[in-house]
């Protein structure tokens, strides 16, 4: 722990050693206190390196991702792939760890939608090239959800959004796109049987479709298989309560939060 490299004063004598503490001690303690969230990194980055003595800087990964550079996290990715390191291990404590960090930003409004969709993009762009290295094993994951946008709505902006934060942090995603009609989203969930259902609508005229897809899914017989949850500019809490839906999230943060709390996930 005592690496001259981290504590520069250990090398060299007494005098200068509490000169050296008493100007930069203070501003690394300040530092620490406001990030603590670095030093559990810092305890899963030396402990991954000690544990399987990998060359790749997958602090870089991390940071890459929450920073939205998809060409640095491609590159960490690439050096992963040819040190043959655990994937799964990399995308459950790293990669997911990472989307987690810019979603509380962004509940903390400390980031924004734009660095939303750079740190999904960076995530995507990794994650695409670790799933092609799996070799054939499949990816873990911590819930399944299908997402669509309801019939006579054509907006997916933010419904896209949703779904790689969903993908993000951890769950399996199965975007059927826009203008879903009622039959389908029931075909799908038969299919798929996904723990979750999110109906995603962005106009006033549309949001109503919803309990049209409510009601098909009572029809069927599937209300009690699958949650459901709704979300879109027009819609809120009060809307979602009466049309029978188990969840409402007003960004994609929260809809992650949501989610694991209708799975019991931590």
């Amino acid at each position: 722990f005592f690496d001259s490299r981290i504590w520069p004063a250990a090398s060299i004598s007494l005098v200068p050693a509490v000169r050296w503490a008493g100007i930069h001690l203070p501003r690394i303690l300040r530092h620490l206190l406001r990030r603590p969230v670095n030093m559990a990194r810092m305890r899963r980055y030396y402990v991954y390196k000690i544990n399987n003595g990998g060359m790749a800087d997958l602090n870089k990964l991390f940071d890459s991702i929450v920073a939205g550079k998809l060409e640095s996290a491609v590159e960490v990715t690439e050096q992963i792939l040819k040190e043959d390191l655990d994937i799964q291990l990399i995308i459950n404590n790293y990669m997911i760890k990472a989307m987690e960090e810019i979603g509380d930003r962004f509940q903390r409004q400390q980031a924004y939608v734009p660095e939303l969709l750079m740190a999904a993009r960076a995530m995507k762009g990794s994650l695409e090239l670790l799933k092609s290295h799996l070799k054939g094993e499949k990816t873990d994951t911590i819930g399944k959800i299908v997402i669509g946008t309801v019939f006579g709505d054509l907006h997916d902006i933010g419904k896209n959004l949703v779904a790689s934060m969903f993908e993000g942090c951890g769950f399996e995603v199965v975007n059927m796109g826009v203008n879903i009609s009622a039959d389908k989203f029931v075909e799908t969930v038969k299919i798929e049987k996904p723990d979750i259902l999110c109906l995603s609508a962005l106009l006033t005229t549309t949001m109503s479709y919803m309990k049209v897809v409510m009601d098909a899914l009572e029809k069927e017989g599937l209300r009690d298989q699958v949650k459901v949850m709704v979300g879109g500019a027009p819609v809120n809490e009060l809307f979602a309560n009466q049309i029978g839906a188990d969840g409402y999230s007003g960004n994609a943060n929260a809809a992650v939060i949501k989610a694991k709390e209708l799975l019991c996930i931590a």
